[in-house]
């Protein structure tokens, strides 16, 4: 008969140990990253938004300029899913 052990429960210790690094700053070397401010992160993610508008429009200007100029050979546009 097989009997299933449990492991022995950590100590209170090392799980207060946890929390405290969970809340340190992200560190490279001695430099400590401050987090980005939130501001920044909108203004980011507005630029993105543009820069994928704007390549999503090249994209559909260039498929139908080979669409007209390969008018009788077939052309398949393969878009990301």
């Amino acid at each position: 008969m097989k009997v299933k052990t449990k492991k022995p429960a950590k100590d209170k210790k090392s799980q207060t140990n946890k929390v405290v690094k969970r809340n340190q700053q992200v560190k490279k070397g001695k430099r400590v990253i401050a987090p980005k401010n939130g501001n920044e992160l909108k203004l980011h993610k507005a630029k993105k938004s543009v820069q994928k508008g704007i390549n999503a429009n090249i994209e559909q200007q260039l498929a139908s300029k080979c669409k007209q100029l390969e008018e009788g050979k077939a052309f398949h546009v393969v878009k990301d899913a």
